[in-house]
């Protein structure tokens, strides 16, 4: 018996394959002297196959020189992956902290001024109802946890499995974080 095996392959896109390699002076030149944007317009937030821009991607890294670049150079920093995961997420999920720092401040200097129109990035839940905070707290992510909750992240949003981020952290057997999260509700409530 014969079965197909189908591998899904990552098209890179000019821009992303130059955040690949973690040196934001190519990806200055390239983005912006007009290279990648002279044929494609829109190529700065062009995403491949997994729904990752060149932005996502240099989250995901902890690239803060490329993410910066990309910021300053209008990227949307709202953008997601094909699983609904925001650069807050991303950064949370490979613990890229100087980057989650920027970015949360951005979003604070955003919301304050636009105030209930921009769209709340510490609790946006992705396709499988789980919050940044769920995840670190699942990871034992103990200063990106810190960091979420200094930035106003949620305690009481319930995940796919109506479990909050302590109970998350309790399942998987993360006492630090647990304890560290029951100190935010007493704080929180």
């Amino acid at each position: 018996m014969f079965m197909a095996k189908f591998v899904l392959t990552r098209t890179l896109t000019p821009l992303r394959s130059e955040v690949s390699r973690n040196d934001s002076s190519p990806v200055s030149k390239m983005a912006f002297s007009g290279r990648c944007l002279l044929f494609l317009p829109d190529c700065i937030d062009e995403k491949d196959n997994y729904g990752m821009s060149a932005f996502l991607h240099a989250v995901s890294m902890d690239a803060f020189d490329t993410v910066k670049i990309l910021v300053e150079n209008n990227t949307d920093i709202f953008a997601t992956d094909y699983r609904g995961q925001t650069a807050v997420f991303i950064a949370a999920k490979f613990k890229a902290i100087i980057v989650l720092m920027y970015l949360l401040e951005i979003y604070r200097a955003r919301k304050d001024k636009e105030g209930a129109f921009n769209p709340e990035m510490v609790d946006q839940l992705n396709c499988d109802q789980d919050t940044p905070m769920h995840l670190v707290c699942h990871n034992g992510y103990m200063e990106v946890a810190t960091l979420l909750h200094e930035h106003g992240a949620r305690l009481d949003t319930l995940d796919k499995d109506k479990r909050t981020s302590l109970h998350r952290a309790a399942a998987e057997g993360q006492t630090l974080v647990g304890k560290q999260t029951c100190g935010f509700w007493r704080y929180w409530c």
